[in-house]
């Protein structure tokens, strides 16, 4: 006797950089040096995080911590990582998930002495990949945290669309079945494409565009939020986008000589 499917409900989060002034932060960790926006949006996080309710698979896809400060420590909180730690494992506890897996992030914010990421993946007893390939109700998920970024306005559904399609040809190459969905994370934009019937996303971020890393963003995209589906036991895939609204400006101060 088969046992009868049911959905499978799921949140998908990444790019916290807890340890950053501009990572997600809880109150009790924001110092004096904490920015205005620090508070309103955690407490924005945790409403979302609570909308969502009981979760089947929570899926962290990697730079949960912001790391050391290999280039300098101006824009961090604390360059404690068990204290990163700490902050991560504090915001990835608002949500209420029966499993949780995870991705690792970028060598640079989650790699020194050793792999930082494994000491979040111990406190929460899961599991850690480079690449996730999971099959949830017959869709099967291919899931990493690193994609190609660009800095032109129109060039990173390009990015994208080339990580579907590498993972096709990938799977072509190891005599393996390609993914229904890609999902990446890293570019702190959310993102979304398809092609013959597959589709891919990138994840929105959860650290705000300021300090260091404002200076390198240009204007036109930038999102703060995480995504949250249910697939269907037939295999239909409903997807909810939990994104914080923000509007960056930049005013341009002209210099008269």
């Amino acid at each position: 006797m088969k046992t009868k499917k049911k959905s499978i409900h799921i949140a998908w989060i990444s790019d916290l950089h807890c340890g950053a002034l501009s990572g997600l932060t809880p109150p009790r960790y924001q110092s004096d040096d904490s920015p205005q926006y620090a508070k309103p949006m955690y407490n924005w996080f945790l409403s979302e995080a609570k909308k969502c309710g009981p979760l089947d698979l929570l899926i962290i896809n990697g730079d949960a911590i912001d790391g050391e400060g290999k280039k300098g420590t101006i824009d961090l909180l604390t360059s404690d990582i068990s204290k990163q730690v700490d902050i991560s494992l504090e915001c990835i506890s608002q949500f209420n998930a029966k499993k949780i897996m995870m991705t690792y992030g970028t060598p640079f914010h989650t790699v020194g002495p050793l792999s930082y990421e494994n000491m979040i993946a111990k406190e929460l007893k899961c599991e850690i990949y480079d690449t996730l390939f999971l099959e949830l109700n017959g869709k099967k998920f291919s899931v990493r945290h690193v994609v190609g970024t660009s800095g032109t306005p129109y060039g990173q559904p390009t990015m994208l669309g080339k990580a579907l399609i590498n993972d096709l040809i990938q799977a072509l190459a190891e005599n393996s079945e390609s993914a229904d969905w890609v999902i990446r994370s890293h570019a702190h934009v959310y993102c979304e494409v398809g092609i013959d019937g597959r589709r891919a996303r990138i994840t929105p971020c959860l650290q705000a565009p300021d300090g260091i890393l404002g200076r390198r963003l240009t204007t036109w995209w930038y999102h703060i939020g995480f995504l949250e589906m249910t697939i269907d036991p037939d295999g239909r895939v409903h997807e909810t986008q939990h994104m914080l609204p923000i509007e960056i400006v930049r005013k341009r101060n002209w210099i008269t000589l």
